[in-house]
């Protein structure tokens, strides 16, 4: 189930909720409220869950006064990691330049580990800054940190312990050592099967997949085959297909994902459009999400091709409500 929200003072813990989820039939999405983009008054936004099978609306409105009683969320530990990701992701879409990824990726860190000095997640976060600035030493010294609190935990994290491992071999990047590191994730990744993170780190230290873009590809569609939600590994994917759209073969429930992350996060290329054009004729079934990236692809090219191919699906989903109309209309006026 896909999570859009409507409105600058709301957001969501996540963007994507599969059955793991749901307990039952019930499904905990927590939703948070900035004040400072508030305004007196009224506020009002929405939330729309929505996949290929329905789609609902949730009405949100924030009363702002003296009677209120909304307090700023400043120190959540859950925002600042959404912040946290939300930077990494603009990084890697080009939307931000590196310098100003670490400065924030930085200060990030840096409040969740005053929140809590043993925050192993937290120090590790610390560790990737520095290495990637080249502050080697306090690298070492965090990581070593990392260690012993990792050794103290009760329960492993295959997760975080991979990312240590991981971490270590960009540290000290000899031979064996990456080796042992991937020995050891390869390890925690086949224990953990229902835990992507392993196998993600595992990806990057595989040098085979470093020199084989269909290679890596594939992966990334593997790990959304089991239920891998993550914008992280989304944001990756489509900076693939965006500087390379013949890697795009098929328009199947993994491409039209990351063709709705790029459109909804403003990156969507006209060669990358092009190449949907030409495979939206393969497509057997009427898709609600492909119907948004084509609608929303056609606000920003005008193609008139965009039009014919949103026509072709909503004549194979049997679609005649007034929002179709205006696209039938308007293939009648372009005669195509």
């Amino acid at each position: 189930v896909n999570v859009e929200c409507e409105g600058d003072f709301i957001f969501t813990e996540k963007d994507f909720l599969d059955e793991d989820d749901f307990l039952g039939s019930k499904c905990r999405l927590p939703v948070f409220i900035d004040q400072s983009a508030c305004h007196g008054g009224i506020n009002s936004g929405r939330i729309f869950l929505f996949n290929s099978y329905f789609s609902i609306e949730i009405p949100v409105n924030v009363h702002i006064g003296s009677a209120s009683g909304i307090r700023k969320i400043t120190n959540s530990r859950k925002k600042i990691i959404a912040e946290l990701m939300k930077s990494y992701i603009d990084y890697r879409l080009k939307k931000i330049r590196k310098n100003v990824w670490l400065k924030e990726a930085g200060k990030y860190a840096e409040q969740m580990a005053a929140m809590d000095d043993e925050d192993v997640e937290a120090r590790l976060f610390q560790v990737h800054v520095l290495i990637t600035e080249e502050r080697k030493s306090e690298a070492e010294w965090f990581l070593n940190h990392a260690g012993e609190l990792l050794s103290r935990q009760k329960s492993l994290d295959p997760a975080l312990t991979a990312y240590y491992y991981y971490l270590g071999t960009l540290l000290n990047p000899d031979i064996r050592r990456i080796r042992k590191a991937q020995a050891d994730i390869r390890d925690l990744a086949v224990r953990n099967k229902k835990d992507w993170r392993p196998a993600w780190l595992l990806f990057y230290l595989d040098e085979d997949y470093a020199d084989n873009q269909v290679k890596s590809f594939i992966f990334m569609e593997k790990l959304f085959s089991i239920r891998c939600c993550s914008p992280i590994v989304y944001a990756e994917a489509f900076a693939m297909i965006n500087a390379n759209p013949t890697l795009l073969n098929e328009l199947g429930g993994f491409e039209i994902q990351l063709l709705y992350f790029g459109i909804k996060n403003g990156v969507l290329t006209a060669q990358l459009m092009e190449r949907v054009i030409e495979l939206c004729p393969k497509v057997k079934s009427y898709s609600e999400l492909l119907y948004k990236v084509l609608s929303a692809a056609y606000d920003l090219h005008h193609d008139t091709r965009i039009v014919k191919e949103i026509c072709t699906l909503l004549i194979k989903g049997e679609k005649h409500d007034k929002e179709c109309l205006k696209w039938y209309r308007q293939i009648g006026r372009a005669h195509v």
